[in-house]
């Protein structure tokens, strides 16, 4: 077959194929931490090197969002171009939107029009007809590099910008055991009440039962515990059903503690208020036949005296 015949046949089938990609809107802080503002950068089509006013902090999270177009060519409504992807529609390089590596023929380096990071390509994400994309970056405690790759960039114009975003929650969870009550005699199945305040996201609680007189943070002391895993806090909520009638009558510790998605977790508050970080101790006295005695032990009698006098 005739090769310019075979060139027009597949330029055609090209112009009249609909573009299948889709916006990304997706990319975020993780663990639902809201991005806070650092700087705005704006990145010239030239071929000058932009370079971030801050300092990007080794091992933390930053959201970048690059938005806006720019013209890499003199073609009319077409020659456009954004972060990712380019406009060729008006040559013989593709139909609409296409990323730099999907130009027909690949006259063209391999990600040309897009923003550079340090030099390199980066991956933004699919096609988003809004021309915003966002990533993740990890900071490597320099300042940062943009910069837009091309091949010729004399008959360039315009700018794109990338906004940079801060990704900490340095917010722990609040915990807070609501029943029974420090100091309550129990019996039986005793239902735990429990309410976690966080700010973001949760990753997890943990619920557990000590002997009265055990080091609640060695956990190899718990008796019985539970961890649970979800996302949304909650107020005065059952999070534990605790038998009784399997333990001797006496002292026992009920810990609840918790930590968010991005790990936080503040130990530093009072365990024994509830409400002052993320663990609350509270101590029970089990009385399996619920007369307000602990029975014929005396050890388990002296244990609540030294409660009560502490209290």
């Amino acid at each position: 077959m005739n090769k310019k015949l075979l060139f027009s046949i597949i330029l055609v089938v090209l112009l009249l194929t609909p573009t299948t990609l889709m916006a990304d809107t997706t990319e975020s802080c993780p663990c639902g931490i809201v991005p806070n503002y650092i700087e705005t950068v704006t990145v010239s089509s030239d071929e000058s090197t932009t370079t971030s006013t801050n300092v990007l902090e080794s091992g933390v999270t930053y959201l970048l969002e690059a938005s806006g177009t720019y013209r890499f060519a003199n073609w009319g409504d077409y020659g456009i171009a954004d972060a990712e992807y380019s406009n060729r529609i008006a040559s013989s390089y593709g139909p609409g939107w296409v990323l730099g590596d999907d130009v027909f023929p690949p006259t063209y380096p391999a990600h040309s029009l897009d923003i550079n990071i340090n030099g390199s390509n980066v991956d933004w994400g699919d096609y988003n007809p809004e021309h915003v994309y966002k990533i993740l970056f990890s900071g490597k405690g320099n300042t940062v590099d943009f910069s837009i790759y091309d091949s010729h960039y004399g008959d360039n114009s315009g700018n794109l910008t990338v906004d940079i975003y801060e990704c900490v929650d340095e917010t722990a969870p609040v915990v807070t055991i609501n029943s029974p009550t420090d100091g309550s005699f129990v019996s039986g199945t005793v239902e735990i009440f429990g309410s976690i305040i966080e700010e973001n996201e949760l990753s997890h609680y943990n619920i557990a039962i000590y002997p009265g007189d055990a080091d609640f943070m060695d956990f190899s002391k718990r008796l019985e515990y539970k961890t649970e895993y979800l996302s949304s806090d909650f107020a005065n909520k059952l999070i534990y059903k605790w038998d009784t009638t399997t333990y001797d009558d006496g002292e026992y510790l009920i810990r609840l503690a918790a930590r968010d998605c991005a790990g936080n977790r503040d130990l530093s508050g009072d365990p024994y208020i509830g409400g002052d970080d993320s663990q609350h101790v509270i101590t029970v006295f089990v009385d399996s036949d619920n007369d307000g005695i602990l029975g014929e032990n005396d050890y388990s009698q002296k244990q609540f005296q030294m409660f009560q006098l502490k209290n």
